[in-house]
């Protein structure tokens, strides 16, 4: 990696060398553990990149410099926060699915208001952490990614069912949880979004691949959502 990047990947780190310089570069070796897909920011099949602080020393203010670590960590009961709620949804669909797949789940903070989740790990913008309803909402969605889509591959050639089924045990079910009324209120909401498209030019749920814009969420996250209410 580059000096002023760090890996964070899906395994056990196993050796560390870090670089004495920005120009020089870090190296290390990890045992990947149960998972066959590293990614990184830009969507390509490698490693998952991070900025980190620490291992520069050079004497000017450079790329190695951490992504507001400090404001984050200046912030009291955040960190202890997300460990706790991670913690709890893990061992939420531990009991209602199976073992967590991995042996460790990490919270990197994005200077992008991004939300992804890949094996042991979700990439949220430094925005988005601070706000108040992710932890009972996006985390907990990230986290069960882990078991659908990062821990059970989809097969992008049959669609990607993933994103409804996470959908329907993770959102729905937090909203049916603190009431009746906002559960409700969301089914109301994908059929509301579904019946504004066009029924010609509507997919098929085995043609949605990820979102990329409302129409496409609306029928691989709402309508699949709803697909599996209905077998329930």
């Amino acid at each position: 990696m580059p000096g002023e990047q760090r890996a964070v990947v899906p395994g056990s780190l196993r050796m560390e060398r870090l670089p004495t310089g920005c120009r020089r570069s870090l190296r290390g070796r990890v045992r990947v553990r149960a998972a066959d897909r590293w990614h990184r920011p830009d969507g390509r099949s490698l490693a998952r990149a991070r900025t980190s602080g620490g291992a520069c020393r050079c004497a000017r203010r450079c790329a190695c410099e951490p992504i507001s670590r400090r404001s984050l960590d200046a912030e009291p009961g955040l960190a202890e926060g997300y460990l706790a709620d991670s913690a709890r949804y893990i061992e939420r669909y531990s009991a209602l699915i199976g073992a967590y797949p991995y042996d460790a789940f990490s919270i990197v903070a994005s200077p992008l208001p991004t939300g992804l989740g890949m094996p042991t790990l979700t990439y949220l913008g430094v925005d988005v952490l601070r706000l108040p309803f992710i932890r009972a909402t996006s985390l907990g969605h990230e986290v069960l990614h882990n078991w659908w889509g990062n821990g059970v591959y989809v097969d992008a050639r049959s669609g990607n069912w993933s994103e409804g089924l996470t959908t329907f045990l993770a959102d729905y079910a937090y909203s049916e949880e603190r009431s009746r009324r906002p559960h409700s209120a969301m089914r109301l909401a994908w059929l509301r979004d579904a019946a504004a498209l066009p029924a010609s030019e509507q997919p098929a749920l085995r043609d949605f691949r990820s979102r990329r814009h409302g129409a496409e969420a609306a029928v691989g996250y709402g309508k699949a959502a709803m697909f599996f209410l209905m077998l329930a």
